[in-house]
């Protein structure tokens, strides 16, 4: 698919690539999002390096987003409005 954006390493190296992807539609219970901020941290960069034996590639890191909603499953539709404001933390 195509239509959404992401920054990813190709490899170890930690040089950023855009490479476009397509994103699956929203379930019932799913809330799409254009991400707008995301954060990065240590485990990202060992993620990325193959410290933790995880070297498939290509990898996006960032596991702390922000952004804006863009679509939302009938189910979660009592919950989120498409153009809200929402972040997602590092444990879902």
């Amino acid at each position: 698919g195509k239509g959404s954006f992401m920054l990813a390493a190709l490899d170890k190296e930690y040089k950023m690539t855009k490479l476009e992807i397509g994103r699956p539609a929203p379930g019932p219970e799913d809330v799409a999002i254009d991400i707008i901020y995301c954060g990065m941290c240590h485990s990202d960069l060992s993620n990325i390096n193959g410290d933790w034996g995880r070297d498939k590639y290509p990898l996006a890191p960032g596991h702390e987003i922000g952004g804006v909603v863009r679509e939302v499953g009938e189910k979660a539709a009592s919950k989120f409005k498409v153009g809200d404001n929402v972040s997602v933390g590092c444990m879902v």
